[in-house]
């Protein structure tokens, strides 16, 4: 119970500490290693935890380099690994998972368990490393804590080149200091990569038509991952269609038709082991319409769609930068954002602090005069706000990204690169 309840405390101060690591203190605390967690994340509404089921180590370091105890968006849940001397943090990451969104959706009062993947800079010296989930009033509901020592045998020795065939799509910069990508091919057959390839590029300059990515190219590498399937297409579970495929893609997530994600997600990383990387994007080919984008964990998308590309962008800004869903529908009121509490996500508020997110943005002399407090987003067609009367994440009509969600991407884009390197 005490151990308990040290470690409790000391998740609590990782994640409310202000940013105390100093630039130079990575090579200091860490060295250059990615140090993998496989999570099982298990139980149901008051009774969540996460449960570590293995840990291993792969060559070099993609991440961030500084700002390393800090995070721009709380997101649905934070990891902080915390010097094991002091449980002073000296690395923070915040995610959001699937298995939380298993709860918000009411998908069932039963118990449930799904796959989670941590990527940490491998510590120097033991460490404590801290799961914290929070329910959607930003409460921690679950602290799990492990030890890390880098010295341990038990740590799995993971592959140093990648295991399938790489291919570059887009080079920016070297990787520890660009917002790296892999493009990862699901449900296409041997025959079928010269079409993956191509269907890549297609991301690639889906990507950079939109801004603020197009201005940024030169800080993005993008690499297409050639992984054969078993079989040709996905999973669709509504049509009794069942597919072996390398990420284990389906759709009819809580039995939501075009809600497609990749639940085997240690699988994926056993796949992704080798490549330097910061997201995945997973390409699934597909003409049916649909996908998914995880904060900081992975997106989803179908290659072939006619909307492949408003799709792809927008999935991407849910998992690049955490923005929001921006629409909803008449009379919808979900649960997802109490209206006495400020939502995380930078596009959408509940106007609990007006002076924040936007406000700064507003008024006759910015340059975007449709831009204030507009009701309806986040599934809520009263009580929550997005920034315009419409955006890329709101409709797949609109061209654009609106000005706060671009300077949400643009900082993202800046912590990844220049503000986090």
């Amino acid at each position: 119970m005490r151990r308990n309840l040290i470690f409790f405390l000391s998740a609590f101060l990782a994640l409310c500490s202000a940013a105390s690591v100093r630039a130079d203190d990575f090579s200091r605390c860490f060295s250059d290693t990615t140090l993998r967690l496989d999570y099982i994340l298990s139980g149901r509404p008051g009774h969540e935890s996460a449960s570590l089921l293995s840990k291993a180590a792969t060559p070099r370091w993609t991440g961030k380099r500084t700002l390393l105890d800090s995070v721009l968006w709380q997101g649905n849940a934070q990891v902080a690994m915390l010097d094991s001397a002091t449980l002073k943090p000296i690395f923070r990451t915040s995610l959001s998972t699937l298995y939380q969104e298993s709860l918000n959706e009411n998908y069932t009062r039963d118990n449930m368990a799904f796959e989670e993947v941590v990527r940490l800079p491998m510590p120097r010296i033991p460490s404590v490393v801290v799961f914290t989930m929070f329910s959607n009033r930003h409460e921690p509901v679950s602290s799990d804590s492990v030890w890390i020592n880098p010295s341990d045998i038990l740590i799995r020795k993971g592959a140093s080149a990648p295991k399938y065939p790489l291919h570059i799509i887009n080079k920016g910069g070297e990787p520890a200091s660009s917002v790296d990508l892999v493009v990862v091919a699901e449900g296409y057959s041997h025959d079928e990569m010269d079409k993956f390839l191509e269907e890549a590029r297609n991301f690639s300059e889906a990507l950079f038509k939109y801004e603020p990515f197009g201005s940024n190219r030169d800080k993005f590498n993008i690499v297409a991952l050639a992984v054969p399937s078993a079989d040709s297409g996905v999973s669709i579970p509504s049509q009794g269609i069942w597919k072996e495929t390398p990420a284990g893609c389906h759709y009819d997530t809580f039995y939501s038709e075009r809600y497609m994600t990749a639940p085997r997600l240690h699988r994926l990383h056993d796949i992704l082991e080798g490549v330097d990387f910061d997201l995945p994007v997973i390409l699934v080919n597909t003409d049916k319409y649909g996908g998914s984008g995880i904060f900081n964990s992975y997106l989803t998308a179908s290659s072939r769609n006619e909307f492949f590309s408003e799709v792809i962008v927008h999935e991407f800004g849910h998992c690049f930068a955490g923005l929001a869903d921006e629409y909803f529908h008449e009379n919808e009121q979900w649960d997802f954002y109490p209206h006495d509490v400020e939502p995380w996500e930078p596009n959408i508020t509940t106007l609990v602090d007006k002076n924040g997110k936007w406000a700064d943005m507003i008024g006759k002399d910015s340059g975007h005069p449709e831009l204030g407090y507009h009701e309806g987003a986040g599934y809520n067609a009263k009580g929550v706000y997005r920034p315009t009367p419409d955006c890329r994440m709101r409709t797949n009509s609109h061209p654009d990204f609106c000005p706060v969600c671009r300077r949400a991407l643009t900082q993202m884009i800046e912590y990844y690169t220049a503000g986090a390197r």
